[in-house]
């Protein structure tokens, strides 16, 4: 099977770079006539591809329980791997360097960069948050929610908060705080009303049963008390026994 393959491929020391040529490839091809992003649903093909790219990788690779040791055990290469491209494209802003083809350069060391660091992040999770908790199933049901509210809430935040000219810093600061208060308010409304929850991919809510305890009382009428009958004869111990 082609995934047994891509499976086996992936499972190798830095196995996961061969997606960079795909990636890297798709998006020299696309984005020469789709430059710059705008999130519409027609003429921008070059981040729908890059995206769809991330999400097939996922769906098809990352459902192996093989795929994801391996990258858990190789998550300090993918790592360092990051922190190098990382310098790398930081540089091109810092030194400022314009050479021939640094817009594609910069462009590709993007994109190993935003798939070298969510390989090292799934491969630490593995190994560090890959445990129960008593918090667990409350926020795996809040997750596609809050996926779903996050993004519109920053915008409307963000839009509001910008007109005020404040610093950057605190214009920072304050749409992520505010945006995630509000979140979490629009969330736990939404998770208290059934037809809310099924809009935002959550099951309905089982209403609580009230468990009535059956009564233990013994109705007396029909038993009867049988007196003890206590023997007056004298217990005559047996000549073979031992006193």
């Amino acid at each position: 099977m082609v995934r047994g393959k891509l499976i086996a491929l992936a499972t190798k020391r830095m196995g996961l770079n061969w997606l960079f040529p795909i990636i890297i490839g798709s998006q020299l091809i696309l984005r020469q006539y789709f430059p710059d992003s705008t999130h519409a649903l027609f003429n921008d093909w070059a981040y729908v591809a890059f995206y769809l790219l991330f999400f097939i990788i996922g769906f098809v690779l990352f459902t192996s329980d093989k795929v994801i040791q391996a990258v858990a055990n190789q998550r300090r290469l993918y790592s360092v791997q990051t922190a190098i491209f990382t310098i790398l494209m930081f540089s091109f802003w810092v030194f400022e360097i314009n050479i021939i083809g640094s817009r594609y350069i910069y462009a590709a060391t993007e994109m190993i960069i935003a798939l070298s660091c969510g390989l090292a992040v799934i491969g630490y999770c593995k190994v560090y948050f890959n445990k129960d908790h008593k918090f667990r199933k409350i926020l795996n049901t809040a997750i596609y929610p809050f996926y779903l509210l996050h993004q519109p809430i920053i915008i409307i935040v963000g839009y509001v908060i910008l007109q005020w000219q404040l610093p950057v810093a605190v214009n920072a600061i304050l749409i992520t705080l505010v945006s995630l208060l509000f979140t979490i308010g629009l969330y736990l409304i939404i998770s208290e009303l059934n037809i809310l929850r099924i809009v935002f991919g959550m099951k309905k809510k089982e209403s609580k049963k009230v468990l009535v305890p059956q009564s233990t009382l013994v109705n007396l009428e029909n038993v009867q008390l049988l007196p003890i009958m206590q023997s007056t004869e004298k217990i005559k111990p047996n000549k073979n026994e031992t006193i």
